[in-house]
C-alpha cells in the first residue's frame, strides 16, 4: 500500500513550529523552561482539535500535549504512540529563519553572515541532490530535532483522518519536553502513555535534512 504524505503541507507545518523559540534550559527546575514552550504547545492543541483528534489536552503543569485517534476497527488491533518533543537544543533560537531551498544542486549555500554550508564540509548533503532542502539563515538553530518530528506525528493524523479505509488500532500522541534527563522526562508523561509506549508499537521519526516521512520501528 502506497501513502501519499502531504508534502507541501508537511514543510509548512515544520516552518511553522520552528519559527516558535522553543529554546530549552535544563538548568531551570520549572517545565516547561520557556513561554515559547508553551506558545508551541498551545497552537499544537488548536491545531489537533482543528484535525479532528478526542482528548486533545494541555497539562500546565509539565506542558504536555496529549490527543487519542481512536481505533476504527473492530478486529483486535494492537495501540501505539506517536511522541515527539517540543523543545530545542540549548542553543539560538529566537527569530529563526527557515531558508527553503529547492531542487537542491549540491552548491554551496550562502549565508548573510559570512557562514556558508558545502558538501565537502557536510559530505552527506550528496544524498539529498535533488530534493527539498530546509536550513536556517545561519544565526540560530533550525530546531530540526524535533519539528521535523511533531510535523511528521501531525501529518500522520491528518493523513489517518481523511483516509479512514486505512485500518488500524488506538493511537495516542504525546508532545512533550524532553531535553531533560530521561527520568525527568517518563514522570512527566501521562501515565495512560507510559503504559502504551514500552510493550507496544512506538513512532520513531526520521528528522533527517528533507524532512522525508516516516518509519515504524518496533521496539525490543
Amino acid at each position: 500500500m502506497t501513502i501519499h504524505i502531504d508534502l507541501p503541507q508537511l514543510q509548512a507545518d515544520f516552518i511553522r513550529y520552528a519559527k516558535v523559540n522553543t529554546r530549552s534550559y535544563p538548568g531551570r527546575d520549572t517545565t516547561p523552561s520557556t513561554p515559547g514552550q508553551t506558545e508551541l504547545a498551545k497552537l499544537l492543541v488548536a491545531q489537533l482539535k482543528d484535525l479532528g483528534l478526542q482528548d486533545v489536552g494541555l497539562n500546565p503543569a509539565n506542558g504536555f500535549v496529549t490527543a487519542t485517534l481512536p481505533a476504527n476497527t473492530d478486529k483486535p488491533t494492537k495501540s501505539f504512540g506517536i511522541i515527539a518533543h517540543l523543545d530545542t537544543a540549548d542553543y539560538n533560537a529566537e527569530n529563526v529563519q527557515p531558508q527553503v531551498h529547492p531542487n537542491y544542486d549540491g552548491k554551496p549555500i550562502h549565508f548573510d553572515n559570512g557562514l556558508s554550508l558545502t558538501v565537502e564540509q557536510f559530505p552527506a548533503l550528496k544524498r539529498y541532490f535533488g530534493q527539498t532542502l530546509i536550513t536556517g539563515d545561519g544565526t540560530t538553530l533550525l530546531g530540526v530535532d524535533d519539528k521535523a518530528g511533531i510535523a511528521g506525528a501531525v501529518s500522520t493524523a491528518r493523513y489517518l483522518l481523511a483516509h479512514p479505509e486505512v485500518k488500524h488500532g488506538l493511537i495516542k500522541f504525546g508532545f512533550g519536553l524532553m531535553k531533560k534527563s530521561g527520568l525527568v522526562r517518563i514522570n512527566l508523561m501521562p501515565r495512560d502513555l507510559r503504559l502504551i509506549l514500552p510493550t507496544l508499537w512506538t513512532m520513531a521519526i526520521l528528522a533527517k535534512l528533507n524532512m522525508k516521512p516516516l518509519t515504524l520501528r518496533r521496539q525490543r
